[in-house]
């Protein structure tokens, strides 16, 4: 998964059967071109979270709505409470 990143082209390989996907670091500006078997883009997203009562049990959440999540790989989607 990639997040903060820009699909500048991307163009299928009938001779390796892939993907060729050039994506763009949207923090550092970093052009690369990767070879892919699937590929899935998704845009737009929106937190949906204003009826889940996220603030009765204690996550946190940015002004948006959006669940706040640690930034330690190790522990990847891990809110403020460690059970969820």
């Amino acid at each position: 998964m990639r997040k903060l990143t820009k699909v500048l082209s991307a163009h299928a390989n009938e001779k390796e059967g892939n993907v060729v996907v050039e994506i763009e670091d949207t923090k550092t500006s970093q052009k690369t071109k990767e070879h892919f078997t699937k590929v899935l883009v998704c845009v737009g997203r929106k937190a949906n979270t204003q009826k889940l009562g996220l603030e009765n049990i204690g996550v946190k959440t940015e002004k948006n709505g959006k669940i706040i999540i640690s930034k330690d790989k190790t522990s990847l989607l891990q809110t403020n409470l460690k059970h969820i």
